[in-house]
């Protein structure tokens, strides 16, 4: 893309950075099921 890029951070950024740490790893907010998820089998309704 030719975008110019900074490697470095000056300290006050660092600094700054710093007093709002970011959470740890957080939990997926997604599960997924690793097997083909089944309904139960319902009976048909009832009527005509």
């Amino acid at each position: 893309l030719g975008l110019p890029i900074k490697l470095d951070l000056p300290d006050e950024v660092c600094q700054l950075m710093q007093l709002y740490r970011q959470a740890g790893q957080r939990r997926p907010s997604v599960q997924y099921i690793p097997v083909p998820y089944r309904r139960e089998k319902q009976p048909p309704p009832k009527g005509k």
